[in-house]
């Protein structure tokens, strides 16, 4: 079963959603702030739930946390030196990579990433 390729089944438009990705480069300009640079790419993804949405109720007002799990061939990074974590936009709700592993087993190319909902629900 570890050699499985199911590459037909992640391509598949019947089970591949398109996600917007956001990578954010980041350098101090001489001033002392940080500029980042956005860059935008489309592709395609699975994406299934990773965990049950749970709200935290807070002085400050409600979070929302939930998490997605997105397997594609676009090389999703969490932060890593110059760039912030990237950032996907699903089903009208942006997410921040937390966690990438590597998914040979899926087929050439794959990868798997938690990502996490970026933002605030209203309180």
């Amino acid at each position: 079963m570890p050699l499985l390729d199911v590459s037909d089944v992640l391509l598949d438009p019947d089970f591949a959603d398109t996600i917007t990705v956001y990578r954010q480069a980041v350098t101090v300009g001489n001033d002392g702030r940080v500029v980042s640079t956005q860059t935008t790419f489309n592709t395609g993804a699975v994406i299934t739930p990773d965990k049950f949405s749970t709200l935290q109720r807070m002085a400050e007002g409600s979070v929302v946390s939930e998490t997605i799990t997105v397997t594609t061939q676009f090389r999703l990074a969490p932060s890593i030196d110059g760039y912030d974590a990237d950032e996907i936009l699903w089903n009208g709700k942006r997410y921040v990579v937390i966690a990438v592993g590597d998914c040979t087993r899926y087929g050439a190319g794959f990868i798997e990433a938690s990502a996490s909902l970026k933002g605030m629900s209203p309180p």
